[in-house]
């Protein structure tokens, strides 16, 4: 019969109003039970435990089952009872079952507990949020002459203070509840675990109380082992939970010490602005004592000029500086605005300062004077009043005009290729160098074709021809040099575009105007470093000239020109590659020109 019969062992605890069923154990989990029967009978508010035996006949469906184990506390006055014997006899047996059912009908509903804990809970919530409004009432009471604290409004402060309050209060309340029911937690921890066995066992509902369930069987005790690898478990989560949260803890601090480095540089862009305004605004004052008193210059061409003179300056400062543009053009807006322009007007001129240059020598004279002005007051804090005086003078002088307009003249740009990375990567005197090799070729080639320089925009210079063929000749000769010049100083690169166009430019001042100045301008913004590019009608006058040799380049949409214009390369070096006639192969770097000059070095 003991070999047909499953055997487990059920733990029983008696709360004081009925015996309730802890865990239930395998065949062999008979020491388990016990010992953790005898843990529970140290806590004083279980009223009794055992553990029972239980046997079951799955093929004839019968039970029977044997108290190997009862403990109950003794009470004063009487005798203290045996410990049951491990054997009890078959009459005792066969009354588990009926103890069991008459306690099912005895004992209160479970629940009754957890509300009550809940109602605890709230109750402390309650107290948590009645604290939190009193302590928050008499600190504003006690800062109601405050408006705020430090970086914090006093309603924010009031409220960080209730919320704290609210939060330590509430913590302090609900973790003492909880304390005291998990006084009983470690031993009453549960220990599910699939119970092997043939077929789905099917209790006799007498030896089962009501809140026992079906689950509950498939329960064992964890192991020794078992329970060891968990806490290994738990102690590896928490070094990884704590490894995170020092990581998070990094990052905040590096964004945090990122952010104050962009508050501390744009703060210190703000001062930096400051105090560029402040050496432009002592400038204009200077230059302001000029007009003071005297109505004839006061007209709006004597204010004119000294916008001119104005910008100038401000071109000098941002060069001699190195100001950003943001901080160039708010100084430069703000100096504009003391003149009387509004700040529409002010924008717009200086987007078109270069039209402005081109259009007129006088506007470019001017513009250079505020440049040289602000150089000695930067350096020698000479203030402008006799600088512009003297160019006011020269500003009010009559126009002269050159005889021989009308005569077909070639115009000729040169622009030194990449010139502002090539300033950051040689420095100022290494640029210089190479400008000073640049001035050198293209002088040299100009004595050589009867060239004439017109002037220098910085980073080139502008000349003329009294034909096409000699201009085209000169600008092949300037890469020559060049070339053999890069050969023997390799340090100092230079990268030379050369743009022809030959038209009947307006001569004035010694200087040349026009849309023949324009197009020659337009035309070396087109070409790349070692390269000579012409217009349509520099190619048509040079034909017939056996030395002389063209390619088409591409037909290029030229700014303030309403078509398209043809334009040709002029091949200098029989070695080189042909370059592809495609407008997409054509560089955007800013011209050299009087359409938008590169200011000239300090």
């Amino acid at each position: 019969m003991a070999q047909k019969e499953e055997v487990t062992y059920e733990l029983l605890v008696h709360s004081g109003t009925r015996w309730e069923a802890q865990g239930v154990y395998p065949a062999s989990g008979q020491h388990t039970a016990v010992q953790d029967a005898k843990s529970l009978a140290k806590v004083s508010t279980v009223k009794g435990v055992k553990v029972v035996k239980e046997y079951y006949d799955a093929k004839a469906g019968a039970s029977r089952s044997l108290t190997i184990y009862e403990h109950k506390p003794h009470e004063p006055g009487k005798p203290v009872p045996s410990k049951p014997r491990n054997m009890p006899n078959a009459s005792q047996a066969s009354k588990v079952g009926d103890v069991r059912e008459a306690s099912n009908e005895e004992s209160p509903k479970k629940g009754g507990s957890i509300m009550a804990v809940l109602v605890k809970i709230l109750v402390s919530l309650l107290f948590s949020l009645a604290a939190a409004l009193v302590v928050t009432q008499i600190t504003s009471i006690s800062l109601q002459n405050i408006d705020s604290l430090g970086m914090l409004k006093k309603s924010d402060f009031l409220n960080l203070v209730f919320l704290f309050v609210f939060v330590i209060t509430a913590l302090a309340l609900v973790t003492r509840i909880l304390v005291g029911m998990k006084a009983i937690a470690p031993i009453l921890r549960a220990r599910p675990a699939a119970q092997p066995s043939p077929a789905k066992r099917r209790r006799d509902p007498r030896l089962t109380p009501s809140h026992y369930t079906e689950e509950e069987e498939n329960f064992e005790p964890v192991s020794e082992a078992e329970r060891k690898k968990q806490a290994e478990e738990d102690e590896k989560n928490a070094l990884e939970a704590a490894m995170k949260a020092e990581e998070e803890q990094r990052k905040r601090a590096e964004e945090e010490a990122r952010k104050k480095a962009e508050e501390e540089a744009a703060l210190r862009a703000e001062i930096d602005a400051r105090s560029e305004l402040i050496t432009m605004n002592a400038f204009t004052q200077d230059a302001f004592d000029v007009l003071q008193g005297d109505k004839s210059k006061q007209e709006a061409h004597t204010v004119f000029g000294l916008v001119l003179f104005l910008v100038g300056a401000m071109q000098s400062l941002r060069h001699q500086h190195k100001l950003p543009d943001d901080v160039a053009n708010t100084v430069m807006l703000q100096a504009l605005g003391s003149v009387g322009l509004s700040k529409e007007r002010a924008e717009h001129f200086v987007q078109h300062i270069d039209e402005y240059l081109i259009s007129n020598p006088r506007y470019s004279e001017m513009f250079q004077n505020g440049r040289a002005a602000m150089g000695d007051y930067l350096e020698s804090n000479v203030g402008p009043r006799g600088a512009l005086s003297d160019a006011l003078g020269d500003w009010e002088k009559p126009k002269s005009k050159n005889d021989g307009a009308g005569q077909p003249v070639t115009v000729l740009f040169t622009d030194i290729a990449g010139s502002t990375a090539m300033t950051q990567m040689l420095g100022d005197e290494g640029a210089q160098e190479v400008v000073r090799a640049h001035n050198r070729i293209v002088r040299e080639a100009l004595q050589g074709f009867s060239g004439k320089e017109i002037k220098h925009t910085g980073d080139g210079i502008m000349a003329s021809f009294p034909s096409a063929s000699a201009g085209v000749e000169a600008a092949m000769e300037m890469q020559r040099r060049t070339q053999a010049h890069n050969a023997t100083d390799p340090e100092h690169v230079l990268g030379l575009k050369i743009g022809l166009n030959t038209g009947e430019p307006i001569a004035e001042d010694d200087d040349l105007f026009g849309s023949t100045v324009q197009l020659a301008a337009r035309i070396v913004d087109k070409a790349s470093a070692g390269q000579v590019l012409v217009s349509g009608s520099v190619h048509g006058l040079c034909q017939g000239k056996k030395d002389l040799k063209f390619e088409r380049f591409a037909d290029l949409d030229m700014k303030g020109f309403d078509e398209s214009v043809t334009v040709y390369t002029a091949l200098w070096d029989p070695n080189a590659k042909s370059p592809e006639a495609s407008a997409s192969a054509v560089p955007s770097s800013p011209p050299v020109s009087p359409a938008s000059p590169v200011e000239p070095k300090p």
